[in-house]
């Protein structure tokens, strides 16, 4: 999946690296010529993001949580690019010390990153907010 679907390799952040600096874009190309042999696969980057939407993705009720940390932010929404398509969509970018992939799907603590407890209060305001319209929803009809 690395080597042809996403087009996106995990690299080490710059500031708060989780990984090894010897990890980073040109290790990835011998890494897959170690894997598929000197016979890649087809890229297949565009016909993924044409299949997802790419940044142009719709749908309804969607909260990206990115994390400074996680690897997989380059490859995720950090801001939405199509704000009347994608009205019901949030993003929440925690940019703090051990902050990784799926850190705001913990309980907060007092002893967290102001960042990352900010993230998850938008994330528990937005879902709130979608329950609440869903509801009034499903009332109106009853």
């Amino acid at each position: 999946m690395y080597c042809n679907e996403f087009g996106f390799f995990q690299t080490p952040n710059q500031v708060y690296s989780l990984r090894s600096a010897a990890i980073s874009v040109p290790w990835w190309p011998e890494y897959c010529k170690n894997i598929y042999g000197k016979f890649l696969p087809k890229l297949h980057v565009n016909e993924t993001n044409g299949y997802y939407g790419g940044f142009d993705i719709t749908g309804d009720n969607i909260f990206y949580g990115v994390a400074s940390e996680d690897p997989w932010t380059f490859a995720t929404m950090r801001e939405l690019h199509n704000p009347l398509a994608q009205k019901t969509m949030q993003v929440g970018m925690a940019d703090c010390e051990n902050c990784a992939h799926c850190v705001d799907l913990g309980t907060p603590s007092a002893d967290q990153p102001a960042e990352l407890t900010q993230v998850q209060d938008e994330i528990r305001i937005a879902i709130g907010r979608w329950l609440d319209e869903a509801k009034t929803k499903r009332e109106a009809k009853i």
